[in-house]
């Protein structure tokens, strides 16, 4: 019983931390590069786009949510959606 208790806890750990590392920015579309894979806010946030990610209808002067991760100390992009 109480390997199972410390199991259940060991994974509650590692899910919670794991979504720790989940962040949002939201901000105007300065720059893109779909070819380079990278993406800039106005405000200057530089994000590294992960692979997969589709680009198809965004562009400069809108308003987006990036939902972005650290990796390597570069903020890595999982998925940028337009505001509406």
């Amino acid at each position: 019983m109480k390997n199972i208790v410390a199991g259940l806890c060991a994974l509650v750990f590692a899910l919670t931390l794991g979504m720790a590392n989940a962040e949002d920015a939201k901000g105007i579309v300065d720059q893109i590069s779909a070819d380079h894979a990278w993406l800039t806010l106005k405000d200057g946030t530089k994000f590294t786009l992960a692979e997969g990610i589709d680009l198809e209808g965004i562009k400069a002067g809108e308003e987006v949510t990036v939902s972005y991760e650290m990796k390597d100390g570069q903020k890595v992009a999982t998925e940028v959606a337009k505001d509406e």
